[in-house]
C-alpha cells in the first residue's frame, strides 16, 4: 500500500513539475542554468583528480576522512601525473591554501611510518611542533 501511494505521489509531483516548467519561464531558465553549470563546471571537475578526492557522492562531513583518497590521488602511479597533481593542487588551494601542504605532509608521514615504524614517526612529529 505504501509503495502504491509513493508511486502516485511521484506521478503527481512529476506532472506538477512539467506544468511549472512549461508555464513558468523562470523555472525552466533556472533548470537550464543548473544543467549548464553541471555540464561545464561540475562534471569536468568530478572527472579529474578533484573527483577522485571528492568521491562518487561528493563531500559528506559525516563520511570517513577522504585523506586516503587524496593521498592515493597523489601517490598512485597509475593515476598520478604532474598535470593531475597540479590540477588537484590548484583546486584545493583555491578553497584552502593549507589543504595541499597538509596532503603532502600526511603522505610523507605515512611513508615514513611505513618505512621506520609508527612510534618513531610519532616522536618526530611531536618534536616538529
Amino acid at each position: 500500500m505504501a509503495q502504491q501511494l509513493r508511486h502516485a505521489v511521484q506521478q503527481v509531483q512529476a506532472a506538477l513539475g512539467d506544468v511549472l516548467k512549461r508555464e513558468n519561464p523562470n523555472i525552466a531558465n533556472a533548470q537550464r542554468t543548473y544543467a549548464d553549470i553541471t555540464r561545464d563546471t561540475i562534471d569536468p571537475l568530478m572527472a579529474g583528480p578533484v573527483g577522485v578526492v571528492a568521491g562518487r557522492a561528493g563531500f559528506d562531513p559525516a563520511a570517513p576522512s577522504p585523506v586516503p583518497r587524496i593521498t592515493g590521488a597523489v601517490a598512485n602511479a597509475d593515476i598520478a601525473r604532474p598535470d593531475t597533481i597540479r590540477t588537484l593542487y590548484t583546486q584545493l588551494n583555491a578553497q584552502d591554501p593549507r589543504a595541499f601542504p597538509g596532503v603532502a605532509r600526511n603522505w610523507l608521514q605515512n611513508e615514513f611510518a611505513h618505512a621506520y615504524g609508527h612510534e618513531f614517526v610519532a616522536r618526530c612529529v611531536r618534536s616538529w611542533r
